[in-house]
């Protein structure tokens, strides 16, 4: 399917076997809301319960409080959020390229996303009409809205307009603006570049991939978990290793509850619904999350995640690393 490779990789699981989905809804359908709310217990707000939004601050590079209390969800990376939320990403580099240039660590990271993405997106569709003649094959894909789909392409494609006539590679490679980052103590630029160091021919460095996911885990910063979630899918084991299972969904329904965007307006969530299963946008993040469970499945992934939950605001990351290969 035509999405980024890390987008791929973030949400395969969540794609797979999708088609299948509606079947298992109506035999199982969703749970009921515990008591207290599953969102209670892992720490969300009651204005994050529903669309797992982050604080908003004025300004978007603005490190989270270093004091911040143990539940508090963390604000998520201004890229991440446009990232999800269908914003224009040519705009925001634009604006974060002068803090980048001071070295501040965000701004850096927020960079290397957008590159990241938008290269890939130019390299897909070079104009609009090269676009449009993608798309018009979209209905003779079998499993696929095409509506929906298209309306996802056609925001992606916008978001990355302005780099059309702005050459992106001026803004420097994802690679080079994640290692300035890791360098200015950004925690998830050092596991983006521990995660991919093969895909630039590099080996593996286990312990050093260990200590960037340590870092990433003590961030508690809701998109960290989200790149932790990749260790739970080694490239060895193949896509059938992908599959929902309840140790991941724990570590996605955590990051929604510690403020990843999860709302219906999310691009996961429409992306789950424009790959039809019986996947719906009224659905709170949770249940949408838990969609693609078996019922006995399902209060394992909630209990998990409460289990990460607590430990993360314990302190006690080491027992909640996942395990590097």
């Amino acid at each position: 399917m035509p999405l980024s490779p890390v987008a791929a990789r973030r949400i395969a699981w969540l794609l797979v076997g999708v088609l299948g989905g509606l079947a298992l809804v109506l035999a199982f359908p969703p749970s009921p809301k515990r008591t207290p709310p599953l969102t209670t217990a892992l720490g969300a707000t009651p204005a994050e319960s529903r669309t797992g939004a982050a604080p908003v601050r004025s300004d978007p590079t603005e490190h989270p409080p270093a004091a911040a209390s143990a539940t508090t969800s963390h604000a998520v990376n201004a890229a991440e959020r446009a990232l999800q939320l269908d914003g224009d990403l040519h705009a925001l580099a634009r604006s974060l390229l002068s803090q980048a240039e001071a070295g501040d660590a965000e701004a850096l990271y927020a960079l290397g996303l957008i590159v990241r993405e938008c290269h890939f997106e130019l390299a897909r569709h070079g104009d609009r009409a090269a676009l449009d003649g993608f798309l018009e094959g979209v209905p003779r894909r079998s499993g696929i809205d095409p509506e929906q789909y298209a309306a996802l392409q056609r925001s992606r494609f916008e978001a990355c307009d302005g780099f059309r006539t702005d050459p992106i590679d001026a803004y420097g490679t994802d690679a080079e603006l994640f290692a300035r980052a890791a360098t200015a103590g950004q925690p998830m630029a050092a596991l983006e570049l521990e995660l991919r160091a093969p895909l630039r021919g590099a080996p593996l460095d286990p312990e050093a991939l260990r200590n960037a996911a340590r870092a990433a885990l003590a961030s508690r910063r809701p998109e960290a978990f989200l790149l932790l979630l990749e260790l739970e899918f080694p490239d060895e084991d193949g896509p059938e290793a992908r599959d929902a299972t309840p140790n991941a969904v724990a570590w996605w329904l955590l990051a929604c509850a510690r403020g990843y965007p999860c709302g219906p307006e999310a691009r996961w969530r429409r992306e789950q619904i424009a790959f039809r299963g019986g996947q719906r946008a009224d659905l709170d993040w949770d249940d949408a999350l838990l969609f693609d469970l078996p019922a006995h499945q399902r209060e394992q992934a909630r209990e998990r995640a409460v289990e990460l939950g607590r430990a993360l605001d314990a302190g006690e990351v080491e027992t909640i690393l996942p395990q590097v290969r």
